[in-house]
Order: C-alpha cells, then sequence, then structure tokens
C-alpha cells in the first residue's frame, strides 16, 4: 500500500470518527442502519480497496463502509483457511449448530488419528495467530486507536471484585459462554443480553464473555449485547496473544483482558500488559502451575487467575488452587477458575483463602440462571 493510499485511509478515518460522534445530534448524518464504531472497514468510493473489500458496504458522502466484526469467525473463514492447507479449527454453522470436525474430535479424545497427545493450547493458539494476522490486514491500529478514543470510560474490573471482597462476601465473575471444543453446546437458548441481566441480578460482581468463534463459538458482539444490557464491568475472554488484541477489545467496550501466561512468552506479556495499562483497562493474568506463577509475579497486574483446568489436556483438579493460592499475598487478588459448581465448592475454595470466582459452564447449564447464580454464592 502507497503512502498516498495511507494518508488517505487516516483521513477516512478521522472523517468516520467525526461522523460517529455526531450521531446523538445529527441522526442524518450516519448511515441508515446502526453500525457500532468498531465494525467497519473503509474503501475508496472508486473501487480501489483501502483495507480488503467490504461486506454490507453502504455509502456515506461516497465512501463506503461495511461491517466486518473485529473476530467474527463465520465459517465461511474457517473454509478458507481449510482450502490453504492452514488450519483444521472446529467451525460452526450461523445458526448456532455446532458441526464436529475432526480437531474438535481429537480434543474431546485428546489424541490425533495417530493416538499421540495433543497439545490443545498449542493448536488454539496457532490458528487465533492467523486469525489476528487477518484482522490487523482488515483494519489498521490507527484505526482501532481512532476508535479506542470514542469509547465510554472502562469498569473498573478490580476494583469492583476487591470491592466485594471487602464487604466479606464472595465475588462472582459470572461467564457468558455457549460452547467448548471438549464439550460442544453448552446452552441452546443463547441470548448474552439475557444472560447478563440474570447473572447482575443473580448477584455476580463482574462478567466475562466469550469471543473465540472457532473453539467457543463467541463472537465480539456479544460483549457488546452484554455490556449495553448490565452495569457490571466485562472481561473479554479470548486468546490474547499480541498487543493489538488488546486495542481490540477496548473498541469491544472491554474493561479487562485475559492474559494466559501459558500462551505467551515473557516479552510478549508485558507488552500486552503494558497496552491494556496504558488504555486504562485490568488484566487477568492467568496461571496453572508455580513457574508461570513466579512468571505471573514479575508483571504489575494484581489480579492473578489460577486455572484448574489443564489447558493442554483440558483435565480439572481444584487441588490446584488449593496449592498455588498460599504462594499470593495481598495485595494481589486470586481468582479461582474451572471445576466450581456449587456453593460447597466456593466454601472449599474459601479455607484456602480465595474469595473470587470465575465460573461459567455449571450456569449456563441451569434454566433460571438468577437462582443458580444466588445458588452458588450461597444467597438463596
Amino acid at each position: 500500500m502507497s503512502t498516498e493510499d495511507d494518508d488517505f485511509s487516516n483521513e477516512l478515518a478521522d472523517m468516520l470518527v467525526e461522523n460517529f460522534k455526531q450521531k446523538d445530534n445529527d441522526p442524518s448524518s450516519r448511515v441508515e442502519s446502526e453500525i457500532l464504531p468498531y465494525e467497519f472497514s473503509v474503501r475508496k468510493h472508486d473501487g480501489v480497496a483501502i483495507d480488503p473489500a467490504p461486506v454490507n458496504a453502504q455509502k456515506v458522502d461516497n465512501i463506503e463502509i461495511s461491517e466486518n466484526m473485529l473476530a467474527h469467525e463465520e465459517t465461511t473463514e474457517y473454509e478458507a483457511d481449510q482450502q490453504d492447507g492452514m488450519a483444521e479449527s472446529a467451525t460452526f454453522e450461523d445458526d448456532g449448530n455446532e458441526i464436529m470436525p475432526e480437531i474438535t474430535r481429537e480434543i474431546q479424545n485428546n489424541s490425533n488419528n495417530n493416538g499421540k497427545q495433543i497439545d490443545i493450547l498449542a493448536k488454539i493458539c496457532d490458528d487465533k495467530r492467523r486469525h489476528i494476522d487477518r484482522q490487523k490486514a482488515l483494519i489498521s491500529e490507527y484505526v482501532l486507536r481512532r476508535q479506542v478514543s470514542l469509547m465510554p470510560h472502562v469498569r473498573g474490573f478490580l476494583s469492583s471484585i476487591n470491592n466485594k471482597i471487602a464487604l466479606g462476601e464472595n465475588a462472582l465473575i459470572a461467564e457468558i459462554k455457549r460452547a467448548s471444543p471438549s464439550k460442544g453446546v453448552i446452552r441452546d437458548n443463547f441470548i448474552p443480553s439475557e444472560i447478563a441481566r440474570d447473572y447482575e441480578l443473580g448477584g455476580a460482581t463482574c462478567l466475562s464473555v466469550l469471543t473465540d468463534g472457532p473453539y467457543f463459538q463467541g463472537r465480539d458482539e456479544y460483549l457488546d449485547m452484554a455490556k449495553r444490557a448490565c452495569n457490571l464491568p466485562i472481561l473479554r475472554k479470548d486468546f490474547i496473544l499480541d498487543p493489538y488484541q488488546v486495542l481490540e477489545s477496548r473498541a469491544l467496550d472491554a474493561d479487562c483482558i485475559l492474559l494466559i501466561m501459558a500462551a505467551v512468552s515473557d516479552p510478549d506479556a508485558i507488552a500486552i500488559e503494558n497496552e491494556a495499562v496504558n488504555l486504562g483497562m485490568d488484566v487477568l493474568i492467568e496461571i496453572h502451575n508455580e513457574e508461570e506463577l513466579q512468571r505471573a509475579l514479575n508483571l504489575r497486574s494484581m489480579l492473578i487467575g489460577i486455572n484448574n483446568r489443564n489447558l493442554k489436556t483440558l483435565e480439572v483438579d481444584l487441588t490446584t488452587t488449593q496449592r498455588l493460592a498460599p504462594m499470593i499475598s495481598s495485595p494481589r487478588t486470586i481468582v479461582c477458575e474451572s471445576g466450581i459448581y456449587k456453593n460447597e465448592d466456593v466454601l472449599k475454595m474459601n479455607n484456602s483463602g480465595v474469595k473470587a470466582f470465575l465460573v461459567g459452564e455449571s450456569l449456563m447449564r441451569e434454566g433460571d440462571i438468577v437462582a443458580a447464580t444466588r445458588g452458588l454464592l450461597g444467597n438463596m
């Protein structure tokens, strides 16, 4: 792309930002259908692409704007990967019905066709890196930063958890998750806005929203739907491997990101954390063994998540939290992740000094989410 094209792209991005700012005062200056600030790319009206050809393009002052979701993991996108021999990712129909390809069966069996154990996290991260490269080609960092400049202030994720704990209560990060690679579809009646409201009514302190598409059937717009429906801070639950994704997350109006130490090097972890801190976001640093914990303690973030699920094998063991929690001291806050199904599990972890929990699957399977959330917290 030429320097002239870069300049033209930046000018168009600035023009679009001003257009978004005028939304409330002058609705006629907007395109007819609502387009969220983080869901567009632009091109020259003469058809010479600045960004790849848009989808559902509409014209504003002879500029075409398209609704390209930052992580809209549609079946067609991953079919393209497979045609190129790039990925064997799990894919999903637009109507939410899961297609169970060979890779998902491998994950469930934790072996490939040759009977060799597979590293599930490595597989997911390989596919995610290819997705990040595609997104960078679609939406520039410049455009993302302009979008971020329009976002409202973050809701304090860590502060909300600490405030709840200070009251002598358990803090729940309730997760909005439609599916998982090991369990398939978890909830058929999946309406993120309703789930968010139910979690808030049930006493959740924060929310976690899955946005990974190929393995968890998540979408970026689920986070936006949840954020608009409640007053709780929200974690973007995804495999964050690049600072670019932190910008994406803030453009989605996320308040916190997940940083999985098993998925990143120390230099990458520092770069990702720095980007989040600069944007005013909190970071939940996830670990599941002693080595990852020591690396996490070298970072600045005060929120440490102990995942009882081994991301390489998907096995769950609550003794992971019991073993690692005593190694984490104040002012850091511990979050117990995975393997929490009932109030007795919460009380068991309380005995290890843990007062914050991230829970998804067990609540997502319940018909009455409000009652299930209250029951988990012992507030029935």
